[in-house]
């Protein structure tokens, strides 16, 4: 069985560099590992380069020289381990970093496994998250503390920590680039299962996340914007058909709410905007990054 990591470098890469750092820590090194660099400046480029010639593990650095997001990003990475005869991708943040016998924990449980997505839990400021979950006619999506609800088909593995087999991709594609971020793992985890592959959690099996990743520094109005245009695009693709009913009708009322709030709460004004702004990006068909 052969294995693949990818992960997305956006001028974090100190933080990318401390995950690359526990990956050559491991006890099984049988796996390659992609990472993407999404546009960064030339001194964090550097330092990448400067570590990945100094270390004995294979690190394939990929410069699309263009800023793809999470979703075209770890799609480059995805393609290029396929083209290599990857049996299994691993995407993780570059904010996470795992223990030395990470590898071969992940080897023995995939090894038992037919096609299909392995969430791998994360451990976020002293508690495990096991997956997602949805909430339709909502700009957020949730995080789920208990396993047990990792069974609901309303939830999804999440993106920072996934594992999936090479069949998926053939058959159920790769991750939507019209998100750029958010949403887009639920998006492929909905996908997947409608193709019928199974979701497995591996309770037993950790990923520390920092959860200091780069898309802060974009700052909260523009990630606003993204949620409430890709929220939108999410319930419009998979939304069951009793909560479509009301799609025509949750932009209206989205819209009405912000601009209620812009005279009420004028230190407000720039976030309102911003979700106003996302709701327009999806009407409009503006999608992927937004500039």
């Amino acid at each position: 069985m052969t294995l693949s990591i990818i992960t997305i470098n956006y001028n974090e890469s100190k933080t990318t560099i401390n995950l690359l750092k526990s990956l050559t820590a491991q006890t099984d090194q049988s796996f390659d590992i992609f990472v993407v660099d999404n546009f960064s400046q030339e001194k964090e480029i550097e330092a990448l380069k400067i570590f990945i010639s100094e270390t004995t593990l294979p690190i394939n650095l990929l410069e699309p020289y263009e800023n793809l997001g999470f979703s075209g990003g770890n799609n480059i990475g995805i393609k290029k381990a396929l083209k290599n005869g990857s049996d299994w991708v691993l995407l993780l943040n570059n904010d996470t970093w795992v223990e030395n016998g990470f590898i071969a924990q992940i080897r023995a449980k995939l090894s038992h496994l037919g096609a299909g997505i392995l969430g791998i839990p994360l451990i976020e400021q002293q508690k495990t998250v096991y997956c997602g979950k949805v909430r339709w006619l909502s700009q957020n999506l949730i995080h789920i503390t208990d396993p047990e609800e990792c069974a609901s088909s309303e939830s999804y593995i999440i993106g920072g920590a996934m594992a999936v087999h090479k069949d998926v991709f053939k058959k159920a594609g790769f991750l939507d680039e019209k998100y750029f971020l958010y949403f887009e793992d639920a998006e492929f985890s909905l996908r997947v299962r409608k193709k019928t592959f199974p979701m497995n959690i591996a309770k037993d099996i950790k990923v520390h996340h920092w959860a200091t990743t780069s898309t802060k520094k974009l700052g909260q109005a523009l990630l606003l914007r993204y949620h409430a245009r890709n929220a939108m695009l999410f319930n419009a693709q998979h939304a069951p058909w009793y909560i479509k009913i009301f799609l025509p009708v949750w932009p209206l009322f989205v819209i009405l709410k912000q601009i209620i709030k812009l005279p009420f709460w004028p230190e407000r004004r720039k976030k309102s905007l911003a979700i106003l702004n996302g709701v327009m990006d999806f009407y409009r068909g503006r999608f992927g990054r937004i500039l």
